[in-house]
């Protein structure tokens, strides 16, 4: 036997039915706008994930032990040299020389033809004119005072670097560079950069003393 239906009922029972439609598409789009909204903040976390890694990988141009694995010397510069394509103005730009960069024994250290063929070979990689700040990387004992502050000199008024430093100097040989560029009228180290953290605290007890002469210390760590 069927049930008749009665038209009020049948109305009744059809407007539920288009109320229960309409909250299912209600609802599909509250779906669609929620995940269209953790997609943009996926994109968003990306952007952020991209711009930290990019930030990673060029914190880590500065340290020359960080070098990706094979990679040969002076990469850092390379790819610091890409980086500030376009915006070089913008930035102060410091590198060192002095560290050894090949297999003979005048690619290493700071006699005046290893600084001279240095500083040309870091413009190169990084493709710029001029560095606006150049450290020695290490002291060289092996190296007359001289023939170390006047090479130095001789960047400067090249036009090569605009001022220059050390690293890695003890303070009497520091004193003493400091004291040859004086008595030869040479330009004159700006900057010392180094070894200090909590555990390696020897530079407080003569280096720093010494930058008040003029020098700007700058650490360095571990």
């Amino acid at each position: 036997m069927i049930a008749r239906i009665d038209d009020r009922d049948y109305r009744i029972a059809l407007d539920r039915a288009r109320a229960q439609v309409a909250n299912g598409a209600a609802s599909i789009q509250n779906i669609d706008a929620q995940i269209s909204v953790q997609k943009a903040q996926i994109s968003a976390n990306q952007a952020q994930l991209d711009q930290a890694q990019a930030a990673l990988v060029f914190a880590q141009q500065q340290d020359a032990r960080m070098y990706p694995p094979g990679a040969e010397v002076g990469t850092s510069e390379v790819i610091t040299g890409r980086w500030l394509s376009r915006k070089r103005s913008r930035f102060i730009l410091a590198t060192k020389g002095g560290g050894k960069m090949g297999p003979a024994a005048w690619d290493a250290g700071n006699s005046r033809k290893h600084l001279l063929d240095a500083i040309d070979a870091s413009l190169r990689r990084l493709k710029v004119d001029y560095i606006d700040l150049y450290q020695l990387h290490l002291d060289d004992p092996a190296t007359p005072l001289d023939e170390m502050v006047e090479a130095m000199d001789t960047i400067v008024r090249s036009g090569k670097a605009r001022y220059i430093g050390v690293s890695n100097f003890l303070a009497y040989r520091l004193a003493r560079a400091l004291g040859r560029q004086d008595a030869l009228t040479l330009t004159r180290f700006v900057s010392a950069q180094p070894r200090y953290n909590l555990l390696f605290r020897e530079c407080e007890r003569e280096l720093l003393p010494l930058a008040t002469s003029g020098l700007v210390p700058g650490a360095r760590a571990p």
